[in-house]
């Protein structure tokens, strides 16, 4: 059995740090991230958990045991999804049980060390909502009528004057629209919806968010053709009140104290017990 690391008396195997290293090659497709630094870290990190939670006392009862198993067996589509997946193939039951008691025992002390009891002060969660308020405001948008007029060249482009040119009003444009334009919005009388700045090509968008509410635009050429906008509806960008979002920050902002603390507590315990972790040999 190669042994790749340990910490205290827990032996970090190959296998487990290769499997770690899987389970974040599933999630992670940065190339400038070192995986493997990352996977050991994880596993030593859950090491000295382990070891705090032994060392408080913390154990888990055969029911709580169960009760976790079914919870994880659960969160697959099928158990032999359970039994095939990355994490646990290759595993026997033994193993499976021993980890996931080894699981469930640092859940409990972490829960313990940083209890969901909401700890935040209405001046820190008003702070905190005004330090992320560009999160919580939409875009700004528009909606407009659309009539194309394909093609690059001067037959297309003489097309799409001649149109505008018989276009005087809303209904002249709708009409027009419906019965000349090659955009398959004209089923909709040329309704492309409300849209942000993004959505649509660039040249739509430029001329979009210059314009106002009944304003029709001159023709505009694109890679698709020419076209002619006439803004129906203006959105402004809205910014979710505070009372309205209050309580999801509240949550929001506890989990992230919840892992700031757990991050910190881990970084302590590497330097207290930086003697009892030993690498042997990764690679």
């Amino acid at each position: 059995m190669h042994i790749v690391a340990r910490v205290f008396e827990y032996e970090i195997t190959a296998v487990e740090y290769r499997r770690e290293i899987a389970k974040l090659q599933q999630t992670i497709h940065n190339p400038d991230r070192d995986l493997d630094r990352e996977a050991l870290d994880k596993v030593i990190d859950h090491y000295l958990l382990l070891h705090e939670a032994v060392t408080h006392g913390f154990d888990v009862s055969d029911q709580e045991y169960e009760d976790f198993l079914l919870e994880v067996i659960d969160s697959f589509e099928s158990p032999g999804d359970f039994e095939q997946s990355l994490f646990f193939g290759g595993m026997n039951d033994i193993q499976i049980e021993r980890l996931l008691r080894n699981k469930l025992l640092i859940k409990k002390f972490i829960d313990d060390l940083c209890p969901d009891t909401c700890d935040v002060s209405e001046t820190e969660l008003h702070e905190f909502y005004l330090a992320q308020k560009e999160y919580f405001t939409s875009e700004p948008e528009v909606r407009a009528a659309h009539i194309l007029i394909k093609g690059n060249d001067a037959a297309a482009e003489l097309k799409a004057r001649q149109v505008y040119e018989n276009i005087h009003s809303p209904a002249d444009f709708h009409r027009i629209s419906n019965s000349c334009s090659d955009c398959p919005s004209k089923a909709r009388c040329g309704d492309l919806g409300y849209f942000s700045r993004g959505r649509l090509i660039r040249e739509i968008d430029e001329v979009a968010f210059n314009m106002k509410i009944g304003e029709i635009s001159q023709p505009f050429p694109s890679h698709h053709g020419f076209h002619i906008l006439m803004v129906t509806d203006i959105r402004p960008a809205q910014c979710i009140a505070y009372e309205d979002i209050k309580d999801t920050l509240k949550a929001r902002l506890w989990h992230i104290k919840k892992e700031l603390k757990l991050k910190q507590f881990i970084n302590d315990l590497r330097q207290i017990h930086r003697q009892q972790i030993v690498i042997i040999q990764v690679g």
